[in-house]
């Protein structure tokens, strides 16, 4: 588990896009192996990146009110779920009330917030985080490779110029 302390900067309070590669090593037994989190339980707000264990399939969550969940699963193409050895390039961009998530660019379904987004002060963990930002007890073996988080939202030509690039200054 990466853990990255709080800053104001991670508030996800408007637009954003949180995008990174994952590589599964090992398929965890039951759950929802979390892949980015920044989440409380109470009151619920936040965002949650995980995996299903059934499917694969990737699925963005964010709370947009006092325990408003809302979804956006990944496409449950065979190119663009997570599964063991295979690099996926996930991107989730929150646009106006429009959250949408990208699995190796294939777009996935759109889920509509109707509040905006709960802030919270929680770290960011990449891989499993128990209640109270304690390590999980059961988790999948993930491999991360640039974390990229933005405060605005990338569209779908500017994610898939950067998908394989290394970015080397902050003009990209």
């Amino acid at each position: 588990c990466v853990w990255i302390p709080h800053l104001a900067a991670y508030n996800f309070s408007g637009n954003f896009t949180i995008e990174f590669t994952a590589m599964m090593g090992n398929v965890p037994v039951s759950g929802y192996p979390a892949l980015f989190i920044k989440y409380q339980g109470s009151p619920l707000s936040g965002i949650y990146i995980y995996c299903n264990n059934t499917n694969y399939r990737i699925t963005a969550q964010v709370v947009d009110g006092p325990g408003a969940a809302r979804e956006a699963r990944g496409p449950a193409t065979a190119t663009a779920v997570l599964s063991p050895g295979k690099r996926v390039h996930v991107a989730v961009v929150l646009s106006g009330a429009s959250l949408n998530i990208y699995c190796n660019g294939e777009i996935g379904n759109t889920a509509t917030l109707t509040n905006g987004t709960t802030l919270n002060t929680n770290a960011i963990f990449l891989g499993p985080a128990g209640s109270a930002g304690a390590p999980a007890t059961q988790s999948a073996n993930i491999i991360y490779d640039e974390l990229r988080i933005w405060n605005d939202a990338r569209t779908t030509t500017e994610l898939s110029n950067s998908r394989y690039r290394e970015l080397r200054s902050t003009s990209d």
